[in-house]
């Protein structure tokens, strides 16, 4: 028997279905942090058309959460594990701005804001800038 420490065993089960041929599971079978996990193990056993189909089912389910708790940390998921993921990083830049006005309201995102003074300043930033073109939020949604 081989134990994977690291690993995540619904992941590792969801590649080895994969190199047996099966076909991946439907994006409603699994909450989104199955699917992030999958994406980072996909990647890591250099599964690529594994980890492509895993983000497509991820944000599938990610833009259909409507808890601001669970958004708050699908967008700090991506942040923390994915950052040098230029797609995803734009994704959770997507998510947050779907949900910003629930975000904004949120402890949790407000005490990360206070806590990251650049962030903050950012934030601030971006909404000025849809306050000067009200058009912008239309065509980012």
């Amino acid at each position: 028997m081989i134990t994977l420490k690291d690993d995540d065993a619904d992941a590792i089960e969801e590649v080895l279905r994969k190199l047996y041929g099966c076909t991946l599971l439907a994006a409603s079978t699994k909450e989104w942090r199955f699917w992030f996990t999958l994406i980072i193990t996909a990647d890591m056993y250099l599964e690529l058309g594994l980890s492509a189909k895993a983000d497509q089912r991820f944000r599938e389910v990610a833009l259909g959460v409507s808890d601001v708790d669970v958004v708050f940390d699908i967008v700090q998921a991506i942040r923390t594990d994915m950052s040098h993921v230029e797609p995803l990083m734009t994704f959770a830049d997507k998510l947050r701005n779907r949900n910003l006005k629930k975000l904004l309201k949120n402890e949790r995102y407000r005490d990360l804001l206070a806590g990251d003074k650049d962030l903050m300043l950012a934030q601030l930033d971006e909404l000025e800038e849809k306050l000067e073109d009200p058009q912008k939020v239309v065509k980012q949604q």
